[in-house]
């Protein structure tokens, strides 16, 4: 111990001494998988997510907290669950400790599986497949637009296909774009996406392949009117390999007036107009990209 007001004053504590004993036996019984036939585990085969089951150790008592880890083929925080059970008289009674392990373990774990062969194959440029909170999914583009530095305008539209004369277009338009910082994403749909129903959600039809996103971004408000007009410009031509809808989370400034009818598609729209006429007859919240009562 140092002492402030006499740096040159030292005394030693006295000393103790601990000795630490390992248990001569685990206290727990190795773990199993309620209804597991076999080793492997797989997530389709349990949909609501497992249950490991251990036996009640010695002196157990009704309000003893029991943990299970739940760790996957990786240190990614993300293929690791902990999960907690408080045990009761039942557990004691029934001999067994059952601890839920949710399913989203199981299909993260799964999916490391899954896409090994793929990260295997070739060197990788950047690998963002994996689960990861969600909080960290929103700051995935932090770095590339800092809040309040860059003025943006996205306005997207869904291709029938991604042929070469669709490709060449994009190219040249790319090429005339105002600003170096702007881009274009092309995103691929198929899949469980497409297998849902038009009629099923409020998203509507899901049967095109692709969506064309133009993102558009700069930094002087200069410069505000080129940029939009190049965009719009852009997003005109790209009609004709359109579908003719578009993303709503990517509408521009919401020109035109039947954008959103055109967003949704005509049927979904007007299925979206009975509830709306029911629970917003007057158009309160309207400060969206909004669908009118009608």
């Amino acid at each position: 111990v140092k002492y402030a007001a006499a740096p040159t004053i030292t005394t030693v504590s006295a000393q103790r001494h601990f000795v630490v004993i390992a248990p001569t036996q685990e206290t727990l019984d190795a773990p199993s998988v309620k209804d597991l036939a076999g080793s492997e585990i797989r997530a389709k085969d349990f949909p609501e997510g497992i249950r490991v089951v251990v036996r009640v150790y010695p002196d157990i008592r009704v309000g003893d907290d029991v943990l299970v880890y739940a760790t996957g083929a990786s240190a990614d925080q993300a293929k690791t669950v902990v999960e907690h059970l408080r045990i009761d008289t039942s557990a004691i009674e029934s001999g067994r400790i059952e601890l839920p392990v949710a399913a989203s373990w199981l299909v993260a774990n799964e999916g490391e599986k899954v896409m090994q062969p793929l990260r295997e194959f070739g060197e990788m440029l950047l690998d963002f497949s994996g689960p990861m909170p969600y909080r960290a999914l929103q700051t995935l583009y932090d770095g590339i637009f800092p809040k309040g530095r860059d003025r943006c305008y996205w306005k997207s539209t869904y291709l029938k296909n991604l042929d070469a004369n669709a490709i060449a277009e994009i190219k040249q338009w790319l090429a005339k774009r105002p600003s170096e910082m702007t881009y274009a994403s092309i995103w691929k749909f198929g899949g469980a996406v497409q297998r849902v129903a038009a009629d099923a959600t409020a998203f509507g039809d899901r049967s095109m392949d692709f969506m064309f996103s133009l993102d558009a971004i700069w930094s002087n408000a200069a410069d505000d009117h080129a940029n939009m007009s190049w965009v719009r410009d852009c997003w005109k031509d790209m009609q004709r390999f359109s579908t003719g809808r578009m993303y709503l989370n990517f509408p521009g400034l919401g020109e035109g007036e039947n954008l959103v009818r055109d967003a949704f598609g005509k049927e979904t729209y007007s299925r979206l107009q009975v509830i709306k006429r029911k629970y917003d007859p007057d158009n309160v919240f309207r400060m969206n990209q909004n669908i009118v009562p009608g």
